[in-house]
């Protein structure tokens, strides 16, 4: 939480203390009307006429109608304090809620890079074949773009009869997740490696969290990891 959160936690404070001061000291309502929370009162004849309906076992209700009942209930300061209280927490929370669905997307974003890079570099492996993970517009084939707003795996079947070039997985990043990557996709030997070191960085516009970056990090030996890092708020 920010210093500025802070400062609007404690304005919001300020005013609410202000309003139910104010509140406190309002005149007493005139008239007849019960205080909020308060039961009516209910006259003896309605009692007399339960009693006359039902006979001597309705006693008790006699008893309970009779005058005024006082039931548990809150009133006008105590509700407008759970009101005030209520509208604090939520300024205060709002936007670390708002901060956490951002930083829960980049995590998911890069979780989903580092899942389809490591089935290529397996799929590389098993079928001793080069599988490339690329990014993709019709998810049957590779556009040349740096910006990966789908990315395929694909490679040769050199099990079928003609060996096929065919799609492994086809992914497309949720919510605003911007990927970018290199154009030409990562290409996997059928040894696992590749032939330099790359990255692929999952982003949010956003300043909050601070780092607003993943950056997938795919070395030579196939290896993957990741990394938070901040972006100032823009993706590249």
């Amino acid at each position: 939480m920010g210093e500025g959160d802070f400062k609007d936690a404690s304005g919001c404070v300020c005013l609410a203390m202000v309003f139910v001061c104010w509140i406190t000291h309002l005149p007493p309502m005139q008239g007849n009307w019960p205080p909020i929370g308060d039961a009516w009162s209910f006259p003896a004849t309605a009692a007399t006429l339960v009693e006359q309906e039902y006979g001597g076992s309705m006693l008790i209700e006699r008893q309970n109608l009779t005058g005024r009942q006082s039931h548990g209930g809150f009133t006008l300061v105590e509700l407008m304090v759970v009101v005030a209280v209520i509208a604090i927490l939520a300024i205060v929370a709002a936007p670390s809620m708002s901060e956490l669905v951002s930083a829960n997307r980049l995590n998911g974003a890069a979780g989903e890079l580092t899942s389809a890079i490591q089935v290529a570099r397996s799929e590389a492996i098993r079928r001793n074949a080069r599988v490339t993970i690329c990014p993709s517009t019709n998810g049957t084939t590779c556009a040349n773009s740096g910006t990966w707003t789908r990315w395929i795996v694909h490679g040769f079947d050199n099990g079928a009869t003609p060996p096929a070039d065919e799609v492994i997985r086809d992914d497309t990043p949720t919510g605003n997740v911007q990927i970018s990557g290199p154009a030409a996709g990562i290409v996997f030997r059928p040894s696992g490696i590749i032939d330099t070191q790359t990255t692929v960085t999952a982003c949010l516009p956003v300043t909050r969290p601070a780092k607003n970056k993943q950056v997938v990090t795919v070395m030579i030996s196939g290896i993957v990891s990741s990394e938070a890092q901040p972006g100032g708020g823009a993706c590249p």
